[in-house]
């Protein structure tokens, strides 16, 4: 008799696989209930068709993705917004579009499993999602993922509950007790979530942390980067977090972005009376626009023709820039005889001035 698909999925059926499978001590084939074990992956075919990126040169669609930063840099705050847009089915995560959305997810609580309700409450009120019950799971009290038994219960539930996104905090915690540094330690364990990701075809997120003095790097083996297809870096940035790809498998890095810490009003405290739950939510930091394309680009819808001297009075006048620094700085951005484009229009520097032209015009000979 054939298990039944994870929507239809009875929890007392799904309890009693569970249960069962929990006694195996190696990963074995349940032919009664149509599961696979480990050694079996290989032969596992999927038939579901996934785009090979979740946002392109971000994150990948499946595979193991490493999500790394210092402790309290935001890490958690990041992870679990990209788990609720995804949940919710929305089309895009701040600002980068979601190839795939709507997809089932699950967040495996190491640590602070406290502060996951009121962080998910913010996101909700922040950026009004929808997220249907049966969407997103949230576990803690976890075995190690060095368990055996453990590592049986949890393919199983991914499959049983159709989990195509599972978030990892941290893995250090998830793998106390063995050495990071040791590849023989690691190696089994990334062995597993590699088969674990394919076996589900999911997406496998690990929070990790850098070692001291190099936070652009994995704390412990080289097993861990290297065995992985894709890795993110975060760093606090001002209020906020700055979140910079390093490498995406199947394709170049974007480049990185900015995100803002927002108090958000959660209502009324039901323990204490007359007083409100804030929380913090995450949102996208607003691009940083350069001060002299906006006064050129601003300047340009009254001239198409524009001394430089002008536009440096503008900036100086407003107290964006001193005078020799705005210099520097226009240099920088138009040096003389260059075009450049500004806003989506074309402007060339000659001399003095500077002119807004059309794509495609000749200008001193040449074809901008």
């Amino acid at each position: 008799m054939k298990s039944p698909a994870p929507h239809q999925t009875d929890l007392h059926h799904e309890a009693e696989l569970i249960r069962r499978l929990g006694k195996a001590n190696t990963f074995e084939f349940l032919r009664g209930a149509n599961f696979f074990g480990y050694r079996d992956l290989k032969s596992l075919a999927r038939d579901v068709r996934r785009a090979r990126e979740l946002i392109k040169g971000v994150i990948p669609a499946y595979g193991v993705y490493v999500l790394n930063g210092p402790p309290g840099c935001g890490k958690t705050y990041f992870a679990l917004a990209l788990l609720a847009f995804i949940a919710a089915g929305r089309e895009d995560f701040m600002g980068w579009k979601l190839e795939e959305t709507a997809l089932r997810s699950a967040y495996l609580a190491y640590e602070g499993v406290s502060t996951i309700p009121g962080r998910l409450e913010a996101l909700i009120r922040e950026h009004s999602l929808d997220i249907p019950p049966d969407q997103l799971f949230v576990r803690h009290d976890l075995e190690k993922l060095t368990d055996p038994a453990f590592q049986n219960r949890l393919m199983l539930e991914l499959d049983l509950l159709g989990i195509r996104v599972l978030l990892i905090d941290t893995l250090g915690a998830a793998t106390a007790g063995i050495d990071e540094d040791r590849s023989k330690d690691m190696a089994p364990v990334l062995e597993f979530l590699r088969g674990l990701a394919e076996a589900s075809n999911a997406l496998v997120i690990l929070i990790t942390h850098p070692p001291k003095g190099n936070p652009a790097t994995v704390r412990g083996s080289n097993t861990i980067e290297g065995n992985t297809d894709g890795m993110g870096n975060i760093a606090k940035s001002g209020r906020g977090l700055k979140f910079s790809p390093k490498k995406v498998r199947t394709s170049t890095p974007a480049d990185p972005r900015r995100f803002v810490f927002k108090s958000v009003d959660c209502g009324q405290d039901p323990l204490r009376p007359g007083e409100r739950i804030v929380e913090t939510s995450l949102v996208a930091a607003e691009p940083k626009v350069d001060p002299i394309e906006s006064v050129i680009s601003e300047l340009a819808e009254v001239s198409a023709e524009l001394p430089v001297s002008k536009i440096i009075k503008t900036l100086t006048d407003r107290g964006l820039y001193s005078k020799s620094v705005a210099y520097r700085k226009m240099n920088e951005l138009i040096p003389k005889e260059a075009t450049t484009i500004i806003d989506g229009r074309l402007f060339h520097r000659s001399g003095s001035m500077i002119h807004l032209t059309d794509e495609g015009l000749e200008i001193d000979g040449d074809h901008a």
